[in-house]
């Protein structure tokens, strides 16, 4: 994901000539036919077959074409390409004014700038104030990195270095792999500033393997690979749901890498062996979360740490005495460790008097409750 920022900005790279250009006249080059006619005082060449045309650094080829000599303007039409030796773009027909310096390109229209491809039905570049504008069927494509973002509306600002994408926004990102894949939507996604922080609005999805989140609001931080979550977020991964004020994921490549919750800070799990009755629940402030691929490693809850979790009959347990049954803690930090998704050791850190554990059996022939 870290050239999600591309994205945006290849939409400020489609002009087909430099400012320089622009004082230069647009010149045909040539046509298999040429027919030239006088409307209102005004010479029109409708040019037919191989049309070639230039201005300043930029070469046009299409099928046909009308060129307005006085007004500096021309219409290209079927197969039209426009290079310039940095960029190209492809279109069904694209209205050219030369004075302005603004290109139209409408119809199966494709800008590549080295291994960065937008599609899209419609494009407006203004060269003057380097602003772009495309709609239908957005798609832009990092060819090296494996990412995709889609949308039905997009738009760049050079020298405001803001961008956007928007109606239903969609990034999806492969691992190197190809055999995962990282999915972003909401809204609209916007980035701007040196490091392109990309903000998503409105109904975030997050889907990436095991791993599910939603919120009201999204920011994603290319050079860190975070993704922060905030506005009612939710993330679930492998059986635990997470939720908090605002919930920090780390990436590494389009792995689950771990993160932090913050604020009423709060992991639910169900425990399969428990028939689906029982739940293991982690509560506090802050909850730090450290994965691997993933997978659970240890979490970390601080502030007023809650944790309830059912203690299992399995071989490795220190104490064999006891039965099945549900451990609650309390103290100030709480260290777990995990396996397969289970607890398999806990550290209680706590000031004296402030911490409490509480063992309750699952055996109704043991004693309901001991304390510690």
């Amino acid at each position: 994901m870290k050239r999600l920022s591309s994205f945006i900005i290849i939409l400020g790279c489609t002009g087909m000539t430099s400012a320089a250009a622009g004082a230069e006249r647009l010149e045909l080059v040539w046509a298999d036919s040429i027919v030239v006619e006088k409307l209102e005082n005004e010479t029109v060449q409708r040019l037919y077959d191989n049309v070639r045309m230039v201005q300043g650094e930029a070469f046009m080829h299409c099928d046909r074409a009308v060129n307005w000599e006085d007004r500096n303007r021309a219409r290209l039409t079927g197969h039209v390409v426009l290079y310039d030796g940095r960029h190209s773009l492809e279109a069904d027909e694209v209205d050219y004014d030369g004075d302005r310096r603004i290109e139209t390109a409408t119809g199966n229209v494709r800008v590549r700038t080295g291994e960065r491809v937008l599609r899209a039905d419609w494009l407006e570049y203004e060269q003057e104030t380097a602003r772009v504008r495309a709609r239908g069927n957005i798609r832009l494509e990092d060819l090296v990195e494996g990412t995709v973002l889609t949308g039905r509306a997009a738009g760049y600002d050079r020298k405001a270095d803001y961008g956007f994408v928007e109606g239903d926004a969609v990034l999806i990102r492969a691992d190197t792999t190809a055999q995962d894949t990282l999915r972003i939507s909401g809204r609209k996604m916007e980035a701007w500033g040196g490091s392109q922080q990309v903000s998503v609005t409105d109904s975030v999805r997050i889907l990436k393997g095991g791993v599910e989140g939603a919120s009201l609001f999204a920011e994603y931080w290319p050079d860190s690979s975070r993704i922060i979550l905030s506005g009612l977020p939710r993330l679930h991964q492998r059986g635990e749901e997470m939720t908090g004020d605002t919930i920090v994921i780390r990436l590494e490549g389009a792995k689950f890498a771990g993160g932090m919750i913050c604020g009423r800070a709060q992991i639910i799990s169900r425990d399969s062996t428990a028939g689906n009755t029982e739940e293991n629940t982690l509560q506090g402030r802050r909850i730090f979360i450290e994965a691997s691929a993933d997978t659970l490693r240890r979490v970390i809850v601080e502030g007023e740490a809650y944790s309830r979790f059912r203690v299992s009959e399995a071989e490795d347990r220190e104490d064999r005495d006891n039965p099945e049954g549900i451990n609650t803690i309390t103290g100030d930090r709480l260290v777990m460790t995990f396996a397969d998704n289970r607890v398999t050791w806990i550290r209680v850190e706590s000031s004296p008097g402030l911490s409490e554990g509480t063992y309750t059996p699952l055996d109704p022939d043991k004693e309901n409750t001991d304390s510690q």
